[in-house]
């Protein structure tokens, strides 16, 4: 179903990863951590989205867009803080 939808505008479809809750030393993250940035993996991009492709892994606010389904948003390309 989520592959059938084509964002338009600047839009990209996001799926966001896990948060891990402890690091490979064993130590467990805080879970206010999760109000600062979020990382996903774009699974589509508009045609007006230069710069993004799919399978990009980008950074970007827990409040940003709309959730399409569990764990995939719609979000717009300037809600992006950063990809990597």
């Amino acid at each position: 179903m989520i592959h059938d939808i084509k964002p338009r505008g600047s839009r990209v479809i996001i799926k966001v990863c896990k948060k891990e809750e402890k690091t490979m030393g064993g130590l467990y993250l805080p879970t206010d951590s999760e109000k600062y940035f979020l990382k996903g993996s774009i699974l589509a991009v508009s045609s007006e989205c230069s710069d993004l492709c799919v399978g990009t892994t980008v950074y970007f606010y827990p409040e940003s867009g709309r959730e399409i389904d569990s764990e995939i948003l719609l979000i717009k390309e300037e809600d992006i803080w950063g990809t990597k």
